[in-house]
């Protein structure tokens, strides 16, 4: 899992959303999504401030991450 979509602009071959369960997430709790000074929400990038909270199914953004995510078993889906 990425921290913001990939793609959908001009010139761009490929669109990689954030996960929908993410997704689903954000809609009934959208301070998940980055927020700009003026209240802007981002809904195709994570908020810094749940790398430390526990909002994605009990986990943290850095948890649910591949690249921090490694278990003996394989990575955390």
């Amino acid at each position: 899992m990425s921290f913001h979509e990939c793609g959908g602009n001009v010139g761009d071959d490929v669109c990689i959303p954030l996960p929908h369960w993410v997704a689903e997430i954000g809609r009934s709790n959208p301070d998940i999504f980055f927020t700009d000074r003026e209240g802007r929400r981002n809904p195709e990038c994570l908020s810094w401030g749940i790398d430390k909270e526990r909002v994605l199914r009990g986990r943290t953004a850095v948890e649910v991450h591949p690249a921090v995510s490694v278990r003996p078993y394989g990575i955390i889906s």
